[in-house]
């Protein structure tokens, strides 16, 4: 499982919690990650509309969401991020085995079951909650 959910998450609680114009530098260091990775992930979550930028020099992202009404599934939609994934596939053309030729599809069919689940589930955490857990 990649941590961009887990990144994402982070970044949009310390903007909220920090209540100000932060550089990618500071939330990278936050998160414990580098700003390359923070700017491609929160530039999604602008597209989403829950961080807004300030150009220039003195630039940064600052938080516009209702904390209370972001859900991490919200966040996993906005970074297009499935929280279960397989990415090995069989791929030997010549096999005329029933269970190789369709496990496959049934896998993929299990795999976006439980994604669905776990997406459910992330429905019921906002960005608000993970906050008073902190503090």
């Amino acid at each position: 499982m990649k941590s961009d959910l887990s990144i994402a998450t982070h970044a949009l609680v310390f903007l909220a919690h920090k209540n100000n114009l932060q550089s990618s530098d500071a939330i990278a260091k936050n998160v414990c990650t580098n700003s390359v990775t923070i700017r491609r992930i929160l530039s999604k979550l602008k597209s989403a509309g829950f961080v807004d930028t300030k150009e220039g020099n003195d630039g940064g992202y600052f938080f516009v969401g209702n904390a209370k009404e972001i859900s991490l599934k919200d966040v996993a939609n906005a970074i297009e991020f499935d929280v279960v994934k397989s990415f090995w596939m069989t791929k030997d053309p010549d096999v005329t085995c029933k269970v190789s030729m369709g496990m496959n599809g049934v896998m993929d069919d299990i795999y976006t079951q439980m994604n669905q689940q776990c997406l459910t589930f992330l429905e019921t955490v906002s960005i608000d909650d993970i906050i008073n857990k902190l503090f």
